[in-house]
């Protein structure tokens, strides 16, 4: 247990009445009086409250993350960075910074690879076109209909 708690917790027990001062619970627990004072008054709070508030994401949160983000690799969508970014904003309900990002996968290094890539090929972006779609499907449906070819299971 943290020492300014346990010295607190001790000097509450006491009760209203108490026969020890804040200064000698603090002098007994080693702590300095004016810390456990300011705990007291609400003006302070835990080390470890305040490391467990800037952690974006808990433990599980990251796990999860990390399995969406493998499941994307499976499926050939290796997630950008930016991408990654989003995924956490959302699940941590707060703006993620781009640091943020970068320790995240330093974290996970077990679990994820991180590498830069090339840039898609002009050609490849061109075809990746709506338009190009709708006329392959729009073709595809007019020569079933011409063919009077029937659907089947």
């Amino acid at each position: 247990m943290d020492p300014i708690q346990a010295a607190i917790e001790a000097y509450e027990a006491q009760g209203p009445e108490g026969q020890y001062s804040v200064q000698e619970v603090a002098n007994q627990h080693g702590i300095w009086q004016s810390t456990m004072q300011r705990r007291m008054d609400g003006q302070s709070i835990p080390r470890s409250d305040y490391i467990s508030n800037s952690r974006k994401l808990s433990p599980q949160q990251e796990d999860e993350l990390v399995e969406y983000l493998e499941s994307l690799t499976a499926y050939w969508l290796p997630p950008t960075r930016a991408m990654v970014q989003t995924f956490a904003s959302e699940i941590a309900r707060n703006q993620i910074s781009k640091r943020w990002i970068s320790r995240f996968l330093i974290r996970q290094q077990d679990h994820l690879t991180y590498c830069w890539t090339d840039a898609m090929d002009r050609e490849c972006h061109q075809a990746d076109s709506g338009q190009r779609y709708n006329h392959f499907f729009e073709e595809l449906y007019d020569q079933i209909a011409r063919h009077e070819i029937e659907p089947w299971l």
